[in-house]
């Protein structure tokens, strides 16, 4: 089991901070950090953004970084983090609002050595919604991104450069797209559920990965 998370120190969204990150090797009874300590017990103990070892990158606050937006393992156990915020060159901004029309995806990666690698996309943010990724049975990794974007990522690169495949359908779709992954996982065919702008209907998109 592999969480990911980062850290508000106020309900303010500009104070969210750093990508934390723990596993659990034992059905979560017990939680361990990057380089494999126990820092916690499941109903003993528990993590706080001061136990050792669990910060595995800084991102420091008022950089626009949008809590939650999901994490994805490969069949060789590694796992990558897609994360927004501004780049490193935009200087800081406490206004979130402002901060997220600068923002842009990031792909945080974890090889099995535990080796953290930061990748930028280039791609820019849709200011309140987030992205998705999914990982095919070659492990390539793939992410769905708002307004639908479908970018992706070789591991025969190592997952150094992101490439958008298909924007054909931008601006027809609003919210965070959902992704049946284990028909990606299983047939190579990547499904999106995404609803439509204006409208009641959720639109389901295939689309095959050659």
């Amino acid at each position: 089991m592999h969480m990911s998370w980062c850290w508000r120190e106020t309900p303010d969204a500009s104070t969210n901070h750093d990508l934390l990150y723990i596993y659990s090797d034992d059905h979560g009874r017990t939680w361990k950090n990057n380089t494999g300590t126990t820092v916690a017990a499941t109903g003993l103990s528990y993590v706080t953004k001061n136990s050792p070892g669990i910060k595995v990158w800084t991102i420091n606050q008022n950089r626009g970084l949008i809590n939650q937006e999901h994490m994805a393992m490969d069949a060789t156990g590694r796992i990558h983090v897609l994360l927004s915020h501004m780049p490193d060159v935009q200087a800081d901004d406490a206004d979130f609002t402002s901060a997220r029309t600068k923002s842009q995806f990031f792909d945080y990666w974890r090889n099995a050595s535990g080796t953290w690698t930061r990748v930028g996309m280039g791609l820019p943010v849709v200011v309140s919604f987030r992205g998705k990724l999914a990982i095919s049975s070659s492990n390539n990794v793939y992410a769905v991104l708002p307004d639908l974007r479908i970018a992706a990522a070789s591991v025969a690169s190592s997952f150094a450069s992101w490439t958008v495949l298909n924007s054909t359908d931008s601006g027809r779709f609003f919210s965070d797209p959902l992704i049946d992954t284990a028909r990606l996982a299983t047939e190579d065919k990547l499904t999106v559920f995404y609803p439509q702008k204006n409208s009641s209907n959720i639109t389901v998109l295939d689309y095959t990965l050659k």
